[in-house]
């Protein structure tokens, strides 16, 4: 099973390599992951759709971090699916 396509991981990695250059520190993009969901559950909260968006922004930098850390997306997807209905089938 393919998870992402090669059009969007490509992108994802371009935005990969401009966050290395601009950003050098992992560190930065953790404390964006925290913020960003801290932002997403304000908006949702407050009802205004923009926590869409950010909720998106949030899946980029979670992808970020793995590609800077040389995982396989495609194989981490795989693992990681196959426990959401382990958990939610108990």
């Amino acid at each position: 099973m393919k998870v992402l396509t090669d059009d969007f991981l490509n992108e994802v990695r371009t935005i990969t390599e401009l966050s290395i250059k601009k950003n050098k520190d992992k560190k930065i993009i953790l404390d964006f992951i925290k913020k960003h969901a801290e932002e997403i559950e304000h908006l949702y909260e407050s009802k205004d759709e923009h926590w869409a968006v950010e909720t998106a922004d949030l899946v980029v930098l979670c992808l970020e971090l793995m590609l800077m850390e040389d995982r396989d997306l495609d194989k981490t997807f795989k693992k990681c699916l196959p426990r959401f209905y382990k958990k939610l089938h108990n």
